[in-house]
């Protein structure tokens, strides 16, 4: 929680942004069984935003954004509320090259209430 404070408060800060993603990530070895078991615990969990988001964050180490937008577009299906989805969406948009639409998502994030969001959307794009 402190960590998603200070990228509140920063969130342009690539340390702080490093150090929240090995939290997320928690004890997860990279490897194909733990993938697995993220996949797995998603599957049964469909609407835990911290599962959706440690999945997300194992296939961004593989550059997988084949697979994390449609799980996050799914997820935003049954929970069209929830900006952060629509801001970790945004980062696998932006990294993808899909630049509209993660400069979409990154408003519709900030509309929801991400305060981080708002600051990539007064950039005009999600870093």
């Amino acid at each position: 929680r402190l960590l998603e404070l200070a990228e509140t408060l920063d969130p342009t800060n690539q340390v702080v942004k490093g150090l929240h993603a090995s939290v997320v990530l928690g004890a997860s070895k990279d490897t194909p069984e733990d993938t697995a078991s993220l996949e797995a615990k998603a599957q049964a969990n469909p609407n835990d935003f911290r599962i959706h988001q440690q999945l997300d964050y194992a296939w961004a180490k593989h550059r997988r954004y084949d697979r994390v937008i449609p799980m996050w577009t799914d997820y935003l299906q049954r929970n069209p509320q929830d900006g952060p989805a629509y801001f970790e969406r945004a980062g696998a948009y932006h990294n993808s090259g899909h630049r509209a639409e993660a400069q979409s998502d990154v408003e519709k994030a900030c509309e929801l209430g991400v305060n981080a969001a708002c600051a990539y959307a007064k950039m005009g794009e999600h870093n």
